[in-house]
């Protein structure tokens, strides 16, 4: 593996492009070791290389698409700015956008980005025009590319819960015992592939803003996700927040499961 600049110091979106062409190479189930191998050759968190992969991709898969000259220049700000305009996209892409090229105009501070996207969240208005059948299309679009990325070019979507459907599929509960899921915010999607008879659930959580009500919500999330992973699925939950993956992390290596095989089916990772 190519030796790389500090995270700290490095072009972020660089670093990001370079694990995302490892990754394209990587077998079925083993990329949390390609994140792992670059951040112990950096000496930093794993999280800060998964965060330059995620910002990356929001830049060439998201921004790209809407802005070519804005993505280009999104490259030189700090990563942080970066991973805050993709925060927002998750629940106000036009307003991300915009917020996106005052930036780069500097009519706009990375601190009142930061203000900005918080105010924007709390109050839960989105940009005039973007309904919650727009929101849910849209994440449904971005975690069905982040599952073909993670696992396999083949996985394709199933199902959808709690009224968060693509067109063609209608709001159920999700099958098996464990339909009391359905009660955790978020979203749910059910996933299926050729590669395999063990389908994948995703599960996407919010943020929430008080840090105790956030572990117990996380925590709660995770055993629902150690069920499915019991009656056969694989899980991956994408979670909002750095601290939250950490959580569910720390809290999956403490559990000693009489069946390893089901703790090895979840993995968490940050959707920012």
């Amino acid at each position: 593996m190519s030796t790389l600049p500090d995270v700290a110091t490095i072009d972020w979106f660089e670093l990001g492009q370079i694990v995302r062409e490892a990754l394209k190479t990587t077998r079925f189930g083993a990329k949390r070791s390609v994140y792992a191998a670059f951040a112990e050759g950096r000496n930093v968190g794993i999280q800060a290389v998964q965060r330059s992969v995620s910002s990356a991709e929001f830049l060439t898969d998201f921004v790209e698409d809407i802005d070519p000259k804005l993505a280009l220049d999104l490259r030189a700000q700090p990563l942080q700015a970066v991973l805050t305009l993709a925060k927002w996209s998750n629940y106000g892409p036009d307003d991300a956008i915009k917020a996106g090229r005052r930036l780069i105009d500097r009519k706009l501070t990375v601190q009142e980005l930061e203000s900005e996207e918080r105010t924007a969240r709390l109050s839960g208005e989105h940009v005039v025009g973007a309904s919650p059948a727009d929101r849910r299309k849209f994440h449904t679009g971005q975690i069905a590319k982040l599952v073909r990325s993670e696992y396999g070019p083949d996985w394709t979507l199933a199902w959808a819960a709690r009224g968060w459907s693509p067109v063609g599929f209608k709001s159920l509960r999700l099958p098996g015992p464990l339909g009391v899921f359905t009660s955790i915010p978020g979203l749910q999607l059910g996933f299926v592939s050729n590669s395999t008879q063990l389908p994948l659930l995703a599960a996407v959580e919010i943020r929430l803003d008080d840090p105790a009500r956030q572990q117990y919500v996380s925590l709660s999330n995770l055993f629902a996700l150690i069920g499915y992973a019991a009656i056969g699925y694989h899980v991956a939950c994408f979670a909002s927040s750095a601290t939250t993956v950490e959580i569910m992390e720390d809290a999956l290596r403490k559990i000693e499961a009489p069946n390893g095989t089901v703790l090895e089916r979840i993995r968490i990772f940050l959707y920012a």
